[in-house]
């Protein structure tokens, strides 16, 4: 399914050249200016590793950001490697993950706010260090509620906004999980799943570990069982990277623990982009798994049809993907980046899923059809 809204005022972006500097098509096979690198750098007063990788120097600069909070994406970048013949493509491992993760880090070092500072910063560097005005923004599942923030605040330095797993209100879609979970238990005749959830109760609860019984029924239950550090499959990605370490992987629950245990109450009260970020004046793409109980595809649908985007926005449900459609569907995900993305920053290009438009001459700039 594709729902699209075309842009309603086409060519008025401020800075039309800028725009169109980063966003147009360049030459994207293999040169001797090939990027390749691991780096270090300081964000907000604290050591935080960035992995950059991309053929061409001159291609627009894609910047990840992971979800958890605390959960990097890095160790699963080479899943998505063929990306670098069109982008420069960064990941960063947000303070407190993964190769960011350090045993002297406090809750006083974590908050939105200072991870949104963060962003900001790496942005400045990047373009900076590549040459450009703005960057594409990628962002999953916790990444995707950061992403929606800086790139409200910061229009001017985003070329386009990606949300994967699209999250938009915490406690509603824990609320939306728990009825699923229920559902499903009691559909499948799973007594154990039923007493088990009976006796957890409904949302909210007061911590992440409060919360873990409801994600692994959910999980289960529906099928979307992605979660890297407990599934094998994810498991083997990453022992398959070429650019993490066994320390590197140790560091890894170890973040994700630190980061709910200083991060998950502010994040569950404050996420809401309902009511905090009604408006994205950039191109937006939505990329949302069918059976996502993470975010899920009902609440993250009902945010697209409500967010004012006047340069455009799209909404993709990827039919056989969870939380994770960047992985499920791999090939699916990168001919959406390296297509609509990339040729046109979602607002001015048609997105083509299965050699089919999203839209004809003929249909009305809102829809909805089956690809």
């Amino acid at each position: 399914m594709i729902r699209s809204t075309q842009p309603t005022t086409p060519g008025s972006r401020e800075g039309g050249d800028a725009h169109h500097h980063d966003c147009a098509a360049t030459a994207s096979h293999p040169t001797a200016e090939r990027i390749d690198f691991l780096h270090t750098l300081t964000l907000g007063g604290i050591e935080q590793a960035i992995y950059v990788h991309g053929n061409n120097p001159r291609s627009p600069v894609l910047l990840f950001l992971h979800g958890g909070p605390g959960l990097p994406h890095m160790p699963f970048a080479h899943v998505n490697a063929e990306l670098a013949h069109a982008f420069v493509v960064v990941h960063w491992d947000q303070r407190g993950a993964g190769k960011s993760y350090s045993p002297a880090l406090t809750a006083a070092h974590l908050s939105i706010e200072q991870l949104v500072s963060d962003a900001h910063e790496l942005i400045l560097w990047l373009c900076q260090r590549f040459r450009k005005f703005q960057v594409v923004l990628v962002g999953h599942s916790w990444g995707s509620a950061l992403g929606t923030i800086v790139a409200a605040r910061y229009p001017q330095l985003v070329a386009a906004y990606v949300g994967i797993g699209q999250i938009t209100n915490r406690r509603a879609a824990e609320k939306v999980r728990f009825r699923l979970a229920l559902t499903l238990a009691r559909q499948l005749h799973n007594h154990a799943a039923t007493d088990a959830l009976a006796r957890l109760g409904p949302p909210p609860y007061r911590s992440a570990h409060d919360s873990n019984p409801l994600e692994r029924w959910a999980c289960r239950l529906s099928g979307d069982c992605h979660c890297p550090i407990a599934n094998a499959r994810f498991f083997r990605l990453a022992l398959s990277s070429p650019i993490y370490s066994w320390l590197d992987l140790i560091r890894i629950p170890l973040g994700v623990r630190f980061s709910e245990r200083c991060f998950w109450d502010e994040i569950v009260r404050k996420d809401d982009l309902f009511r905090q970020m009604p408006r994205l004046d950039i191109p937006t793409c939505f990329l949302v798994g069918r059976r996502d109980s993470v975010g899920s595809h009902f609440l993250a649908l009902r945010y697209f049809d409500r967010l004012e985007a006047p340069r455009g926005k799209t909404f993709i449900t990827f039919e056989h993907s969870g939380h994770w459609p960047h992985l499920d569907e791999s090939h699916l995900f990168r001919t959406v980046l390296t297509g609509s993305v990339r040729a046109g920053c979602v607002a001015d290009a048609i997105p083509m899923i299965g050699g089919r438009s999203a839209r004809s001459d003929d249909e009305s700039p809102s829809f909805s059809k089956a690809a």
